[in-house]
């Protein structure tokens, strides 16, 4: 977005500057002195946004994050923080080889079926020095999971809830409706 984040109505006209948004492009958002942005891709589980900011992840998922930067200028790297040490923990990294996917702008880090010891700090760092960070727990709900669990979501700090406020555990295994998220 440019423009003005908050306008104010004075005198019958709007002061500040129109805001307009415009979608992702690599002469704006993908320069060597910007931050990398992370994109999440995940299956087999689900994962959800806490209060403070964090990436909830349910043991089992497999989630993928691609810092996005621009192959052109060299590698990324992704450096990896466990809360409980685990040098034997690997990861695999690289550019997206995905259909569909673009391999000049995604620098790929793949969790396979996340565990407990996963949980930590996952910091993409450019040849140029920016980066950016996510901080990842890995654990299951600490609500049962039995047919007819209730599970009721609300933000924090002011923060809005997108999504169903209420979610029930149905006989086929699923919630009735998708993880809300805090904005």
């Amino acid at each position: 977005m440019t423009g003005s984040q908050t306008r104010k109505c004075i005198g019958g006209s709007w002061d500040g500057v129109k805001p307009t948004c415009f979608g992702l492009n690599q002469e704006n958002d993908y320069a060597m002195e910007k931050p990398p942005t992370i994109l999440f891709r995940h299956s087999q589980g689900p994962i959800a946004q806490t209060n403070d900011g964090k990436l909830l992840i349910y043991p089992g998922t497999v989630l993928h994050m691609e810092c996005l930067w621009m192959r052109r200028f060299g590698n990324p790297k992704w450096n990896v923080t466990h809360y409980i040490p685990d040098p034997e923990r690997k990861y695999q990294e690289g550019w997206t080889t995905d259909p569909g996917r673009d391999s000049q702008l995604e620098y790929r880090l793949s969790i396979l079926g996340a565990v407990k010891e996963d949980s930590g700090i996952y910091r993409c760092e450019t040849p140029a020095r920016q980066s950016h960070q996510v901080e990842i727990i890995v654990e299951a709900s600490g609500a049962g999971t039995r047919l007819g669990t209730e599970i009721r979501f609300s933000c924090a700090n002011g923060n809005a809830l997108l999504g169903a406020h209420l979610l029930t555990c149905r006989a086929s295994g699923n919630w009735s409706a998708p993880l809300p998220v805090c904005e």
